[in-house]
């Protein structure tokens, strides 16, 4: 995926649905900001949702200024477009084939008191179109909390950020009349991209729209 900066990133654990295990997730970036420029959500974990499809190697990467930080035990809402790049199974994993999708998102920052770390929690992500079968789409789960947890640290001319969410999602194959529960939620994490080329057309064009 081409971004407009490049960014570094080290993972060296998880942390996925209150089995605790060890998160480090480090993007070099130039924001201050708990979803900064030139970094993107990863995760290649597969979830099933039903019989209607199945997912992996999701790639999330916000459009968009980066959003604001709150001061010492204040909390910010702030909203953003994405493109998203995902594997898509209908066959139950026979085989697997990308789309490309645009959709919007909210998330909610609160940095207590004296900490560097942020609490976030992902309030709304929808994802529709774009290259999703006709009916088809994605949404994060309004009866669930998505949390997350975010650390910006000072480094040299920029920061380290070290960001994930667990986003429960659900999918509708009827334009949004019906939907089925994911059996995990998607763990992302903010990685530094491995840059791509973009095809210069359908897709390629629509991003060229934000840069």
């Amino acid at each position: 995926m081409r971004l407009a900066s490049i960014a570094t990133c080290i993972v060296t654990g998880l942390l996925v649905g209150g089995a605790t295990r060890l998160v480090k997730a480090d993007c070099v970036a130039p924001d201050h900001s708990t979803l900064p420029s030139g970094c993107m959500l990863l995760d290649t974990t597969r979830t099933t949702t039903g019989q209607a499809g199945m997912f992996r190697n999701k790639e999330l990467e916000r459009v968009g200024p980066s959003p604001a930080t709150p001061p010492p035990g204040g909390s910010l809402v702030s909203f953003f477009d994405v493109f998203a790049t995902l594997e898509l199974s209908q066959d139950a994993g026979e085989t697997w084939h990308n789309v490309h999708v645009s959709g919007t998102g909210q998330q909610r920052v609160y940095r207590p008191t004296g900490a560097d770390t942020y609490e976030t929690e992902l309030l709304e992500l929808t994802l529709t179109g774009g290259e999703l079968p006709p009916g088809m789409s994605l949404r994060e789960r309004a009866d669930q909390v998505s949390q997350g947890n975010s650390t910006i640290s000072p480094l040299g001319g920029g920061y380290s950020v070290s960001s994930f969410f667990d986003v429960f999602t659900e999918l509708s194959l009827d334009g949004g009349t019906s939907w089925q529960p994911a059996d995990a939620p998607w763990h992302l994490t903010l990685q530094g991209p491995t840059p791509t080329a973009t095809r210069p057309t359908t897709w390629g064009s629509l991003k060229l729209l934000y840069r």
